[in-house]
């Protein structure tokens, strides 16, 4: 991924219009704080940081790119602006890195007054020169300038490598073509061309292929189209239905992206609601307004709203129930509803018309004289279906911490009020970057998909999903938690199982549901292999719905014993294909003795030799690499 990353940003042109250079972040260890806090210590062993957070930046490398920003954490204790090793023994040196690398936004100066690793400004500026920053990405603070000058002049910082540091950024604006007059500001091609439709139907492709379809009971999705009619509504609610910060996440437009009146206004993007209601129009659309991610109901709202409102319609009832479990010791409606009616009686002269929905006459004397109409309602269920858009609000960087994974209560319970109303199939869409656990809500809901963070297209994309028009083919990269305290990946350790040899999560690594079925059938792998023979992998895979559909097939590898205790499997390859209704294919993966190796005792990559487990889906194969000599890179 960060090779793919590095080369399509930046082509095979630097000076083109149409690409950039490209800037890996944030290096190194930066996404597993120990407390799971931004900006936060981390304590990674040489071993992992060698197995998992190095290679991506070594294949991007690789690949060309041109500059690196430095991690705002401290790995180990060291800060990232200050770690020599990581920055010029590894990433300088190991990996030939020969562009420049950037500070994060004045963690210079923080190396200073948040690490106490430097007793004052000149000496944090000193520090951070010397373990390899070669740029302040803080552009308008000049102190960096005249403390890196200081430093130079009373030789604390060697001429040399100042000098390295120059070398290095006026290397890379040469290969951008920064000195032969090109710009991107303002008449350039790459601005003219900016929104064109076809980079709209590249995102809106995008869109579809990430959405991914967690659960989907009985086939209720995708929508009967003859369902959704002007008295069968679908009905949509929830905090991210109406908004498009949601669906894009921070730095959108602004640093958390939550600035909507900012977006640009000639954008053919629409929110989820927007979407559906061009699709169907808006008289089978039900939209119930919930702008609050984390507080169902606001009274100090309604009573300003009830200054202007001409009646105030109140909905007071019960929760369904049957037989005992809607056994109670006393007939009065609950306090906290009867208590509504008074509180807003108290505050304006506005009628209020009450809407009883219950099967039982539950007693309200205390709110009869205080109500001029009321209504008894026998819990009328008239949408077809009901789409409840739940997730996060846009942020990025510290001011999305959380202390509970768990997704907010008051969008948990939303949901449970609607199920307690009514028996509508209940479909979930979550726009959301990580996964906020949903466990109270997923048995009440009919299907359940997750959209990530889909884009300007999330919403369009959404309703081609849900309508049928496109096949649903995303897979999780995650392994989405069940439990705060029970967060796993999908390569544990087999000492991590529970006594049932299992791992208890919501969905796996690699689950997402299609509107067709693949069968996965004759996976072939030789018995045994030769220390340098490739390993040859085939396995045929067949279309048996009436849908075509778009399939990722994941090879997973077991090594059974070695000298560091193995993950249960580890993701080795993965294709992903197109197969029409009733099509079969065999597909194959080629793999080598360096795609079975790992960190081993003395920290350097080896491969050994022993059984290993093929998995694809539900089918398995082994095979043994014979032993020749332990193989090191």
């Amino acid at each position: 991924m960060g090779r793919a990353y590095t080369e399509g940003l930046q082509g095979d042109n630097l000076t083109s219009n149409e690409h950039v250079g490209a800037c890996l972040k944030c290096y190194v260890g930066y996404g597993l704080p120990l407390s799971g806090q931004d900006r936060t210590p981390a304590w990674i062993s040489d071993r992992h940081m060698l197995e998992y957070f190095l290679p991506p930046f070594e294949e991007s490398v690789r690949a060309g790119a041109v500059s690196v920003m430095v991690s705002s954490g401290e790995v180990n204790g060291i800060p990232g602006h200050a770690n020599y090793h990581l920055l010029t023994e590894v990433l300088k040196g190991t990996y030939q890195f020969e562009g420049f690398t950037v500070s994060d936004w004045e963690d210079i100066k923080r190396l200073n007054y948040r690490d106490h690793v430097a007793e004052t400004q000149k000496e944090a500026v000193r520090q951070a020169i010397m373990a390899g920053i070669d740029m302040s990405m803080v552009p308008l603070d000049y102190s960096f300038y005249n403390l890196t000058l200081e430093c130079i002049k009373d030789g604390s910082i060697p001429q040399t490598r100042l000098d390295d540091a120059v070398r290095r950024i006026l290397r890379v604006k040469f290969a951008l073509g920064l000195f032969d007059g090109r710009t991107a500001w303002p008449n350039s091609s790459a601005i003219n061309d900016f929104n064109k439709p076809e980079y709209y139907a590249t995102q809106l492709q995008a869109a579809r292929q990430v959405i991914t379809l967690l659960k989907n009971d009985g086939n209720i999705l995708p929508f009967d189209i003859n369902k959704i009619t002007e008295t069968n509504k679908l009905l949509i609610t929830g905090p991210t239905s109406n908004v498009l910060s949601s669906l894009n996440g921070g730095w959108s437009y602004t640093w958390q992206g939550n600035e909507q009146g900012i977006f640009p206004q000639n954008l053919t993007n629409k929110t989820i609601l927007e979407s559906f209601r061009a699709r169907l129009g808006s008289t089978k659309i039900d939209y119930y307004n919930v702008s609050s991610f984390d507080q169902l109901f606001n009274i100090d709202n309604l009573l300003n709203a009830s200054r202007t409102a001409s009646y105030i319609l109140v909905c007071l009832g019960e929760q369904s129930y049957t037989e005992t479990p809607g056994n109670i010791n006393d007939l009065t409606l609950d306090n906290a509803q009867l208590e509504l009616v008074e509180i807003i009686k108290n505050y304006t002269q506005v009628p209020i018309i009450v809407a009883l929905a219950q099967g039982r006459p539950r007693l309200i004397r205390r709110i009869v004289d205080l109500s001029s109409a009321i209504i008894m309602m026998f819990l009328p269920r008239t949408a077809s279906y009901i789409l409840v858009c739940l997730g996060e609000q846009s942020y990025t960087e510290t001011p999305g911490n959380i202390n509970d994974l768990t997704l907010d209560n008051a969008q948990l319970e939303l949901v449970e009020i609607i199920k307690n109303y009514t028996q509508v199939p209940i479909i979930v869409a979550l726009a959301q970057g990580r996964p906020r656990l949903i466990r109270r809500i997923v048995d009440l809901s009919s299907a359940i998909i997750m959209m990530f963070l889909p884009g300007t297209e999330g919403g369009q994309a959404l309703v081609d999903v849900l309508m049928g028009d496109y096949n649903p083919s995303g897979r999780l990269p995650i392994t989405y938690p069940k439990y705060n305290h029970r967060l796993s990946t999908y390569d544990y350790k087999w000492c991590e199982v529970l006594l049932d040899n299992t791992i208890d999560v919501e969905f796996e690594f690699g689950h997402g549901l299609s509107y067709t079925t693949f069968v996965y059938s004759n996976l072939n792998v030789s018995s045994t292999i030769k220390w340098n023979d490739q390993i040859n992998i085939t396995l045929n895979v067949r279309n048996n719905g009436s849908r075509q559909g778009d399939h990722t097939v994941l090879l997973f590898i077991s090594d059974i014993y070695r000298s560091i205790t193995p993950p249960n499997k580890e993701l080795k390859g993965y294709t992903k294909l197109s197969l029409d209704p009733s099509e079969q294919r065999q597909i194959q993966f080629i793999l080598n003795q360096t795609d079975l190796s790992f960190i081993g005792l003395n920290l350097t990559r080896q491969t050994e030799p022993g059984l290993f487990i093929v998995t694809v889906g539900n089918l398995q194969a082994n095979f043994t690499l014979l032993a020749d000599d332990i193989h090191s890179d």
